[in-house]
């Protein structure tokens, strides 16, 4: 998925069960990141705009990095 905006700040909060991220894009809106019984998802002000199966159903794990490859996020240059 393309976004339009990009991520300016961005702090990993809880690294196992669920993995989850929370910070802000370079526009300002609010982005939520999380990663639970193998569905991956983004929330931007409260709102899912992308949602993944890509584990099994007890995953709960997911680095930065595999986590920016799935959902093809950008940081900000």
């Amino acid at each position: 998925m393309k976004f339009k905006n990009k991520i300016k700040i961005l702090d990993q909060t809880c690294f196992a069960c669920p993995s989850q991220w929370e910070g802000l894009f370079d526009n300002g809106d609010y982005l939520y990141i999380r990663y639970r019984w193998g569905y991956l998802t983004v929330s931007r002000n409260g709102k899912h705009i992308f949602e993944k199966s890509v584990g099994g159903e007890w995953d709960g794990v997911l680095d930065t990095t595999n986590m920016l490859k799935i959902t093809g996020l950008k940081f900000k240059k």
